[in-house]
């Protein structure tokens, strides 16, 4: 299935597509390169196989349409953390998440940008008391709504998700958007936003932006 762009209210220079991951894997193979399909024959299940090629391809056919280019041309590189980019070109820049069925893929031309969809399967929920700030856990949400949230902001810094997840804590989603706290915290400041997604689904973007922190949360444990 072809890339869907969802209907979503965010600021300029952002936009999000949503993908079926149920399409034929050879013309999606044939988009990838080398690396990409060294990669895919490392995984050992079929279904996390057919993800990654689904999703993959349709990263390139949306970044080829962008960058005027045939999707196998896109040049991508990974960076210290693993994050994919673009090789050699500016002003703009990308990121996907997988899960189930669906894959989602952000474009960015106005900064790093990070997405997560998840699956509600609740066997993930027994990594809520680790995954949880204690600000979090006086705050009560809905688990997936506000991992989503999470791991978006932690994808668009660029770093590993272990290591930052208790400086950042996600209180609360406000008309769509995001309340973020931060703890200690290097980075400039950041917005998130939930995204549409089919029922048993999350899923969630951010961005950097100059919108300031919650109060009282420029120091100390998030």
């Amino acid at each position: 299935m072809l890339p869907e762009k969802l209907d979503a209210p965010l600021p300029a220079g952002l936009s999000v597509w949503r993908v079926r991951l149920d399409g034929a894997l050879e013309p999606a193979w044939a988009l990838l390169n080398g690396a990409e399909r060294g990669r895919a024959e490392e995984f050992r299940a079929p279904a996390a196989r057919r993800r990654y090629v689904l999703a993959r391809a349709a990263l390139r056919r949306l970044l080829g349409e962008s960058l005027a280019c045939a999707p196998a041309e896109v040049m991508l590189r990974t960076g210290r953390h693993g994050k994919p980019a673009l090789a050699g070109v500016q002003g703009l820049w990308f990121n996907v998440s997988h899960s189930g069925d669906y894959a989602l893929i952000a474009l960015s031309s106005q900064g790093p940008v990070g997405v997560d969809i998840e699956m509600q399967d609740e066997r993930l929920s027994c990594v809520e008391e680790e995954a949880l700030t204690a600000r979090e856990r006086a705050a009560p949400m809905n688990f997936f709504t506000r991992w989503v949230g999470k791991e978006a902001v932690l994808k668009a810094i660029g770093v590993g998700i272990g290591k930052y997840l208790n400086e950042l804590s996600v209180l609360a989603l406000e008309q769509g958007r995001y309340r973020l706290a931060y703890g200690r915290w290097p980075w400039p400041g950041f917005a998130a936003a939930s995204l549409p997604a089919p029922p048993g689904y999350a899923a969630a973007i951010a961005w950097i932006s100059a919108e300031k922190p919650a109060a009282g949360s420029s120091s100390g444990p998030g």
